[in-house]
């Protein structure tokens, strides 16, 4: 808790006194030190948290280079890997007779209004784009970004567990976070604020992944035993 509680003030501390590339590189090394920390103190022998926090660090690394085309497309390519691979976890795991006729309908209308929306918000930005493909690769991530949510609120109605609410959260804060992120360097609203808002929701998202991770933790030392 200490170390977490260093690392969002270092974090805090580089959005407001650094550059943005500065920045960006201070959350990549907070990554690189929950990797250390899941392999080395959590102990916890999971595949798909060592492959989701390795790539956590290679989409970081592609943001330090946003400016670049290969650290857009590093960014946009490894971001939709580690969607998919949260939403085919969730997916597996869903129990779809237990979602309730209601929370369909209103997860579903969610779903509509921010592919809507975000669909929207990205057309506004595509003249800013030399490559098409970089254009269609941030939309591509948007896009499996809110279908993500939507698979993953799913899962947490049918499960309705710590694990599932801690995996819940972790996905909707990098997710709102990557939001943030876009709305902050291509709209220019109120930059330093949403530059804020984008670390703090990835600080959120990695805490509860690492809390996802301990009880999954807990889970094998009980199999153990």
């Amino acid at each position: 808790m200490i170390i977490a509680l260093i690392f969002g003030v270092l974090n805090f501390i580089a959005v407001v006194f650094l550059d943005i590339n500065a920045s960006r590189a201070m959350r990549a090394i907070t990554s690189v030190v929950v990797f250390i920390y899941y392999l080395f103190f959590l102990r916890c022998n999971h595949k798909w948290l060592f492959t989701v926090l390795l790539l956590i660090i290679l989409t970081n690394i592609g943001l330090v280079f946003y400016g670049f085309d290969y650290g857009m497309l590093l960014f946009t390519m490894t971001s939709v890997v580690v969607y998919l691979l949260f939403s085919l976890k969730a997916f597996l795991q869903l129990e779809w007779m237990k979602v309730k006729w209601f929370e369909y309908l209103s997860y579903l209308l969610i779903f509509a209004f921010n592919l809507y929306s975000f669909n929207y918000l990205s057309d506004i930005i595509s003249p800013l784009f030399e490559e098409v493909m970089m254009f269609y690769m941030l939309k591509l991530m948007g896009f499996v970004g809110i279908t993500m949510c939507l698979i993953v609120g799913f899962y947490n109605s049918t499960r309705a567990s710590f694990k599932s609410a801690y995996f819940m959260y972790a996905v909707f804060g990098f997710v709102f976070s990557d939001f943030c992120a876009m709305i902050a360097f291509y709209f220019e609203i109120a930059p330093q604020i949403f530059f804020f808002l984008d670390r703090g929701l990835f600080l959120f998202g990695i805490y509860f992944l690492m809390r996802y991770a301990y009880e999954m933790h807990l889970e094998q030392q009980s199999v153990s035993n």
